[in-house]
């Protein structure tokens, strides 16, 4: 019974946390809703507009990629890339990459995060390290080992996809090169959240480690 009540408080706190990033849920307008409308746009031929050059007209032609949005958490500036399933208001959101100007401690991130740490310690959760392509995503340099988090049935009623989370840690000054070398000491340079099919963090070529959130 305890182990039921704490699992529905977890979840209610998942649903009313004031959320810092998007969920695989959300679509362009919640998007703005929650922070206000994009910054920029980069094209599938990887050109930057400004919203204002976008929504002029001048952009007929392009495809957008993704959107960039910044905004503040506890004092730390962030940039947010975002991918849609298409260009309209109602598209749901596939794709997030995250960048704060600062590295992030891991043993930090709930500070920062709290809604994305939720993610790590739902019953379903399973944290692994991998030396596989998590992702396509990061955009700076990154450890041969990255650090994933791979949350099956959530979002719930979208079919058989899951919400994966892969986290680019370093030391300073030192790439992660053995997944027992993870701890909460390291930092976060770059994350992203990511639609996935649903499958076990093993079939990812992943080892399971104790979570160092």
């Amino acid at each position: 019974m305890k182990k039921k009540i704490a699992f529905w408080v977890l979840a209610l706190f998942i649903m009313s946390v004031s959320s810092a990033l998007a969920n695989l849920d959300d679509n362009r307008t919640s998007m703005a809703a929650k922070y206000g409308e994009y910054r920029l746009v980069i094209d599938k031929a990887g050109h930057l507009w400004t919203r204002a050059d976008w929504e002029s007209g001048v952009s007929t032609k392009s495809k957008a990629g993704a959107y960039v949005y910044y905004f503040t958490r506890s004092g730390l500036n962030m940039q947010m890339e975002v991918q849609y399933e298409g260009d309209n208001p109602d598209s749901r959101v596939t794709i997030q990459r995250v960048t704060p100007d600062s590295e992030i401690k891991i043993q930090d991130f709930k500070d920062y995060f709290p809604e994305v740490y939720a993610l790590t310690i739902v019953p379903q959760a399973q944290v692994f390290a991998t030396r596989r392509e998590l992702t396509r995503n990061f955009k700076t340099n990154h450890s041969p080992v990255t650090l994933g988090v791979l949350v099956n049935g959530i979002p719930a009623g979208k079919g058989a996809y899951s919400t994966l989370m892969a986290f680019n840690v370093q030391a300073p000054g030192q790439l992660i090169k053995d997944p027992k070398d993870i701890s909460k000491d390291l930092y976060i340079h770059e994350f992203t959240i990511e639609r996935a099919d649903e499958m076990s963090a093993v079939n990812r070529g992943g080892e399971t480690i104790k979570s160092p959130f």
